[in-house]
């Protein structure tokens, strides 16, 4: 099983910071989105990322206190929108490890909203089986627990069998201590070499495990 991580993988960051969503939203709404970065992700975001806040509440808040009249839909689309810059060599890799036999997940830091945002738009371009993310586990990636519940969520019954691709150091080095093997992802460093080596390894202990 392949699980890849979403932003800083399969969503690549803008080289432009013109690009980036929070500039995107400054230019459409009229506002310095950077405030958004105390009034909103400072506040709200340690809840809303594990499931213990709607965005939409927090938003709203955010707008409130701020004196912004933005329509908390028009926000989301336009930070959705902004944000999905696809890495499309990793997903054309993706759907090759697929067609080779590779189960491909997903397993991210992500809240309900946007989840339901990057299955509609990813499942076009690559094959994927499911989606392990906090807002549903109540765990992010940087927690022990978050392994075992996505194991449950996701119907894992060998730990040894995941191959888990993050871009944060951190997040991998957890991974790998609850058994799933780990490949920190870097473009231009033997990246995809280096999964495949794993899913190989991966694959000979799938087929050696007892049923």
């Amino acid at each position: 099983m392949l699980a890849l991580d979403v932003d800083g993988v399969l969503l690549a960051t803008p080289n432009d910071p013109r690009d980036h969503w929070l500039s995107q939203f400054s230019r459409r709404f009229g506002v310095d989105a950077d405030d958004l970065r105390t009034t909103f992700f400072r506040r709200w975001w340690p809840e809303i990322i594990v499931g213990r806040q709607a965005i939409e509440v927090g938003l709203a808040e955010a707008f409130s206190s701020l004196g912004w009249n933005i329509d908390v839909e028009d926000a989301l689309s336009c930070w959705f929108d902004g944000d999905f810059f696809v890495d499309n060599e990793v997903v054309s890799a993706a759907k090759e490890w697929s067609s080779r036999g590779a189960r491909v997940v997903l397993a991210t830091d992500q809240e309900r909203r946007r989840v339901a945002y990057l299955e509609r738009r990813l499942a076009p371009l690559m094959p994927f089986e499911g989606v392990a993310y906090s807002g549903q586990l109540g765990h992010q990636k940087e927690e022990a627990a978050f392994y075992p519940a996505a194991e449950i969520y996701l119907g894992i019954s060998h730990r040894e069998v995941v191959v888990f691709v993050d871009d944060r150091v951190d997040n991998v080095a957890v991974a790998q201590q609850h058994g799933w093997r780990g490949c920190h992802f870097e473009k231009g460093n033997h990246w995809r070499r280096r999964i495949e080596s794993l899913l190989l390894q991966a694959s000979r202990r799938d087929a050696a495990a007892p049923e």
